[in-house]
């Protein structure tokens, strides 16, 4: 929940997860779609690694949203 009334900011694992989730994507799915190995995905949404310039943009044509947006999650 947000202090203060500050708007929560989520982290690129998470908006990659609730993209993947509302294009009603499995992991292995969206990982296959993009050309990675599942656990490559997995990782990407548990924050634990960041996609490349190359993935960020086939992320971006997976799921129609805007390379730079992706590009700012991905960087924070």
């Amino acid at each position: 929940m947000p202090a203060c009334g500050q708007d929560a900011v989520m982290t690129f694992g998470q908006e990659l997860t609730a993209a993947r989730a509302a294009a009603d994507l499995s992991t292995m799915q969206a990982a296959a779609a993009i050309g990675v190995k599942e656990i490559t995905w997995q990782r990407w949404e548990r924050d634990s690694n960041r996609p490349g310039l190359a993935h960020i943009v086939k992320i971006s044509d997976l799921f129609g949203v805007d390379v730079e947006g992706l590009l700012r999650t991905a960087a924070a």
